[in-house]
């Protein structure tokens, strides 16, 4: 299908894809009345975009939605995932730099809330059990030097919550990484006089 008129001239492709799942369960106890039962419904949606610049973007989401059911009453959850991300690469300050720097820089939100309901009062609204949101804001570089793969990664992650304590943390994460490529073969002569 043609791209939109804002985004030719830049966009080099574009691909989306989206699903819906449904699950249902329930658990019945020796024959009685009692018993368990649960269903979701899961929304997943992808969009991936080139750049005509070589810089590709791409965004992951999942909207889920459901309830469970027990002999005493009813929990609903909620969850929202997103998580976009955006790749290309610069080219390098020259000198030991000379190679291309790889750059990812993504950002991701997490949010999971669930209430319980008792039987017993139909009237009652729903209590909520648990609310917090994480979110997670990364940048990533990477390149080669002379045969090394070097990089590094920063990382942001905060957490809060909005039920009980309303507790939350916050962390600042650096990773730094290298990969090493050795070449083996031959020796070119005698070593130490041995053949």
């Amino acid at each position: 299908m043609p791209l939109p008129g804002f985004l030719d001239g830049k966009v080099a492709g574009m691909n989306l894809s989206a699903g819906y799942r449904r699950t249902e369960r329930e658990n019945r106890f020796g024959g009685t009345s009692q018993s368990r039962g649960a269903e979701e419904t899961s929304l997943p949606l992808r969009i991936s975009m080139t750049m005509l610049n070589g810089m590709a973007l791409t965004y992951n989401g999942t909207i889920t939605e459901g309830t469970s059911d027990d002999p005493t009453g009813q929990t609903q959850r909620k969850a929202n995932r997103h998580n976009v991300e955006l790749r290309g690469s610069v080219d390098g300050p020259g000198g030991a730099f000379s190679q291309p720097i790889h750059t990812t820089l993504s950002y991701r939100r997490d949010s999971q809330f669930s209430c319980r309901k008792r039987f017993a009062d139909l009237e009652q609204s729903c209590t909520p059990t648990s609310n917090f949101v994480t979110q997670t804001l990364a940048v990533q570089l990477d390149t080669v030097l002379d045969r090394v793969n070097l990089g590094a990664n920063l990382s942001y992650t905060d957490r809060q919550s909005s039920t009980g304590i309303r507790d939350g943390n916050r962390q600042i994460l650096l990773t730094l990484f290298g990969q090493f490529d050795f070449q083996f073969g031959q020796l070119p002569g005698p070593v130490g006089g041995l053949r």
